[in-house]
């Protein structure tokens, strides 16, 4: 998606709620202001279509996904896979 994660998902909501397709997607949160989101935009979304974060080496469930990006350092990504 390269930082335009919220227009690509928001253009596909029929077939995402209908669907609930698993997401690959690179956290990018350094980068989401320059394309007019934040992390938190992202997350409430990706919360109201009741998809959860998971690592993507281990696929254990990312409890707390604020933390989770905290943790990015500027610069870097983290890969992630997002399903129910």
């Amino acid at each position: 998606m390269d930082r335009s994660e919220i227009d690509v998902l928001k253009s596909g909501d029929k077939f995402l709620l209908k669907n609930k397709p698993p997401i690959f997607m690179e956290l990018l949160p350094y980068s989401y202001l320059e394309f007019g989101f934040t992390y938190h935009d992202l997350i409430s979304y990706k919360s109201f279509l009741g998809y959860n974060y998971y690592n993507i080496n281990s696929i254990k469930k990312i409890e707390n996904v604020k933390k989770y990006i905290f943790k990015i350092k500027d610069g870097y990504n983290k890969n992630i896979l997002i399903m129910l």
